[in-house]
């Protein structure tokens, strides 16, 4: 899990929205394989990046797998249609939404039923 946390001597962005901490220090440096996933994107210390859309975008354009938004489905459907709308413009890289993609699938799988 992904902090919203601003740590300034990376980047002045929350970790979440932050490619040098998501693709640079979790993915790279530290070679995590898994899936991400970010802390809530709906909570008041991030409300300053902009709408559910936009957060959602911006946590996916850093590199998330999963933007987490737990505080009522309202929140995650207009997050579910910013990136879906980010994806169909071309503002979200196709090889890594479905690399992505292979990472949820591939943890689902391993969760029993």
């Amino acid at each position: 899990m992904v902090s919203t946390a601003v740590y300034p001597a990376l980047d002045e962005l929350p970790a979440a929205f932050s490619r040098p901490w998501v693709g640079g220090e979790l993915r790279d440096r530290l070679g995590f394989r898994g899936v991400s996933i970010t802390d809530d994107l709906g909570t008041p210390a991030v409300a300053a990046y902009g709408s559910n859309r936009r957060r959602a975008v911006l946590a996916v354009e850093a590199g998330i797998d999963l933007p987490l938004f737990s505080s009522s489905y309202g929140a995650g459907a207009q997050a579910a249609e910013g990136l879906l709308e980010a994806a169909r413009t071309g503002r979200l890289d196709e090889t890594a939404l479905r690399d992505s993609a292979r990472r949820v699938l591939a943890l689902r799988a391993r969760i029993p039923r």
